[in-house]
This record gives C-alpha cells, sequence and structure tokens, in this order.
C-alpha cells in the first residue's frame, strides 16, 4: 500500500487511479463505469456485458458494487413487458465530484492527524 500510495501522489493521477485507489474497483468495475461515463443515456446490464465482454452476471456485480459506492444510478425502466430492466447512467458530475472532494478532505484530515500522533510517539 505504501509504494501505491507513493506512485500515486508522484503520477498524475487520472480517474481510473481515482477509481482503483479511492474506491477500491476492480478492473471490471473500472471498464463497467468507463462504458456508462462514455454513453449519453441510460445503458443495460446486457449491452454493458456486450461491450466488455463479460458475462452478464459478472457486470451486474459490478454495477451494485458502483451503484453501492454512489459513482452511478440504478433506475427501473418499463419495457411494457411482464417484467421489468434496470438502466444504469453516471451521477450528476457535479454532485459526484463534491462528494469525491469531500470524502479526500476526510481522508486527508484523519491521515493528517495519524502522522501527527506518529510524530509524538517518536519523540
Amino acid at each position: 500500500m505504501v509504494s501505491s500510495v507513493h506512485e500515486s501522489v508522484q503520477a498524475d493521477p487520472n480517474w481510473v487511479t481515482l477509481l482503483e485507489n479511492v474506491y477500491g474497483a476492480s478492473e471490471t468495475d473500472r471498464r463497467v463505469f468507463a462504458v456508462i461515463a462514455d454513453l449519453d443515456g441510460p445503458v443495460t446490464v446486457d449491452e454493458i456485458a456486450e461491450r466488455i465482454h463479460r458475462h452478464r452476471s459478472t457486470v451486474s456485480r459490478s454495477l451494485t458494487r458502483l451503484v453501492d459506492a454512489g459513482l452511478i444510478e440504478r433506475m427501473t425502466r418499463d419495457d411494457s413487458g411482464p417484467s421489468y430492466r434496470y438502466v444504469y447512467r453516471m451521477r450528476d458530475a457535479d454532485a459526484l465530484a463534491d462528494e469525491m472532494h469531500r470524502l479526500l478532505s476526510a481522508w486527508y484530515v484523519r491521515m493528517d492527524e495519524r502522522i501527527g500522533e506518529f510524530a509524538r510517539q517518536s519523540a
């Protein structure tokens, strides 16, 4: 972990780095997120699975993690059939950015406190 944080600080981070290091997103999670981010409207599990060449159940688990992390939204779409489908889309970009700022600021404060504790114990 130390080397990954060190590398992240030294490198110019991108959204992939953010998803991986802040949200613990797997490669599949990042690929699913990228598909949703690239599309203008809501997308189904099957459409994502086809685009990233993964099984529907794998994509569904990834979508659940991304929804739980607050990165994307799940909505119910009525297909005028006997069942319904979920569709997924990006959250509002400003709201998501604000949330990420709050999360990282809170993390920074906690890490600063831990560094202070370490300095006091070492003295």
